[in-house]
């Protein structure tokens, strides 16, 4: 596994566009009915449009990535790690805060064969990296995210 330091912005994706777009029409429907409910939702399209970035975009790449995040007990903190550093994981990392609380970021897309992974610790109320951005195969991130969405 490569790790790599990069920083992310985060972008629109073509779903915000889907959604900010559907409102508007929504609203240009409904200002012929109501004035004030078009002129309102016409708004919420915009400020949707302004606020509302869910894709992650890494430095020097296309592919706009998608980010689940999981907080996982902090006894499960070293089989985490040496499940992104490539090692097989005897023990069960599972979603929790027992012993403290780790968070894992994985990010992702649908196009690529790479997704991305960190781990943070929760240290002084600050989530405070514990290591470097770790790349792996989507499908071994996949079954990461399985096995704690279970």
């Amino acid at each position: 596994m490569e790790t790599m330091e990069s920083y992310y912005r985060k972008v629109h994706t073509r779903t915000d566009y889907i959604l900010a777009a559907g409102l508007l029409v929504i609203a240009v429907i409904l200002f012929f009915v109501h004035k004030g409910v078009g002129i309102t939702l016409a708004v919420c399209s915009g400020l949707l449009l302004l606020f509302q970035r869910s894709g992650f975009l890494f430095e020097g790449q296309k592919d706009i990535l998608s980010m689940k995040s999981f907080d996982i007990c902090g006894i499960c903190r070293n089989p985490l790690m040496a499940f992104l550093e490539g090692q097989p994981v005897s023990a069960k990392i599972e979603e929790g805060t027992l012993g403290g609380i780790v968070r894992l970021e994985i990010f992702w897309s649908a196009k690529s064969e790479t997704a991305y992974a960190r781990v943070y610790d929760f240290v002084d109320y600050v989530y405070t990296p514990a290591g470097p951005m770790v790349s792996m195969p989507r499908e071994r991130a996949e079954r990461l995210m399985d096995c704690l969405s279970s």
